[in-house]
C-alpha cells in the first residue's frame, strides 16, 4: 500500500515539473524576442531586426541582425555597385552605426563607419539579394545617389583622392585612388591612369559628419504597423519570403524550439525513472526482510518463550539430593528388618 501511494505521488511530482519546464521555456521565448536596444537611449530594436550573441535568430528576420558595441548600434551593410569594367561589380562592405528605426515607413537612420577595403566580383558569382535598398544622402533627391566614383592607379597621390584597398576578383589586394567622375580631366592625366568607372557614390567613401538613410522593403510589415500592431515571422519559416504575419502589442512570442523543450524534459523524465527504480529496489528489500523477520524468531522472543509460564516443565531429577536422602532411609529400613 505505502509503495504504491509512493509510485502515484512520484508521477503527480513529474507531471507538475515537466509542465513547469514547458511553461519556462515558452515564458523565457516570449521575453528573449521582446522589444529591446543597446542602450537607454538607443533605438528600439524589434523584428525585423534582432541582437546577435543576445537574442535567437528566431526572434528577427534572416540578415537583419545589428550588433551592440559600447552601447553603439551597429548594421553591416554592403554596397553592390556597377563597373566600366566587363561582367564585373563592386562590392562596399562597412558597418553603419543605427541612430534611428522608423518601423511603420520601414526606414532607417545611420552614420557611416568609413572602410577602405573594397571588392571587386563577377556578375556570375551567386549573391544573395540585397536586403536594404540604396542609401539616400539626406542633400540629394531619393531617386538621385550624387556622383559617381572613378578609379584611378597614380604614381603619387592624386588631389582630393581618396585612397583605398581593392581586391581583384582573383584575391589579389592593391591600393587604388578614388576620385570623383567630375573630377577635372587634368589633374588625372599628370600622374594618374583610370582604371575604371562604378556607380559607387563618392559620398560612401568620404569620411564627413553626415546621417544617410536606408530604407528596406521585404519583410513588409507596414501594414502591422499601420493596424498599431507588431510584425513577426511566421512560425517554422526560415526562407527569405515575405512571409509575416501580425501580432498585438504585447503578445509574447510563442516560437520556440522543440529541441528546447525536448532535452531538459527528456532529462528529466530520466533522472525520475532512476528515483522510480531506487525505490522499487528498496521496497522489495524491505518486504523480503520483513518475511524473513516473521519466518525467523529474534533470540529476545526466543528467551521470552523460554521464561514465559507456557514452557514446558522440566521432568524431576532423579539424583536431586532430596531424592537421594529418600532412597537412603528406604535402605536403612530394609537393613533393620532383616
Amino acid at each position: 500500500m505505502g509503495f504504491q501511494v509512493i509510485v502515484h505521488l512520484w508521477w503527480v511530482i513529474l507531471m507538475f515539473a515537466v509542465r513547469g519546464v514547458v511553461v519556462a521555456k515558452v515564458s523565457a521565448a516570449g521575453h528573449e524576442c521582446r522589444s529591446t536596444s543597446c542602450s537607454h537611449d538607443g533605438p528600439e530594436i524589434r523584428f525585423p531586426f534582432w541582437i546577435k550573441d543576445k537574442q535567437p535568430d528566431h526572434c528577427g528576420y534572416p540578415g537583419f541582425q545589428v550588433f551592440c558595441d559600447t552601447g553603439k548600434t551597429l548594421l553591416h551593410f554592403e554596397y553592390l555597385a556597377n563597373t566600366s569594367l566587363q561582367r564585373t561589380q563592386i562590392i562596399h562592405p562597412y558597418n553603419v552605426s543605427v541612430l534611428g528605426i522608423n518601423y511603420a515607413t520601414q526606414e532607417i537612420q545611420v552614420d557611416i563607419l568609413i572602410t577602405n577595403n573594397l571588392k571587386l566580383v563577377s556578375t556570375s558569382t551567386s549573391l544573395p539579394p540585397p536586403l536594404f535598398r540604396k542609401i539616400r544622402h539626406p542633400y540629394y533627391d531619393q531617386n538621385y545617389d550624387g556622383p559617381n566614383t572613378s578609379f584611378f592607379n597614380c604614381s603619387s597621390r592624386a588631389q582630393d583622392s581618396i585612397s583605398v584597398m581593392l581586391t581583384s576578383a582573383g584575391g589579389e589586394t592593391f591600393p587604388v585612388d578614388c576620385l570623383v567622375d567630375s573630377y577635372p580631366t587634368s589633374f588625372r592625366i599628370l600622374n594618374c591612369i583610370k582604371v575604371f568607372n562604378s556607380s559607387l557614390p563618392f559620398y560612401l567613401l568620404e569620411d564627413i559628419e553626415e546621417y544617410y538613410y536606408i530604407d528596406w522593403s521585404i519583410p513588409d510589415c507596414r501594414e502591422c504597423e499601420a493596424k498599431g500592431e507588431y510584425c513577426k515571422l511566421m512560425d517554422n519559416i526560415t526562407s527569405r519570403s515575405n512571409t509575416t504575419t501580425c501580432v498585438p502589442k504585447g503578445h509574447r512570442w510563442t516560437s520556440i524550439k522543440p529541441v528546447a523543450v525536448i532535452i531538459p524534459v527528456a532529462i528529466l523524465i530520466a533522472l525520475s525513472l532512476v528515483v522510480l527504480l531506487y525505490f522499487i529496489i528498496k521496497s522489495y528489500r524491505q518486504r523480503k526482510y520483513d518475511q524473513l523477520k516473521i519466518e525467523i524468531p529474534s533470540m529476545k522472543h526466543a528467551i521470552h518463550m523460554l521464561e514465559s509460564e507456557e514452557c514446558p516443565k522440566m521432568p524431576p531429577n532423579p539424583f536431586k539430593s532430596s531424592n537421594i536422602r529418600s532412597f537412603e532411609n528406604e535402605l536403612e529400613a530394609i537393613d533393620e528388618s532383616e
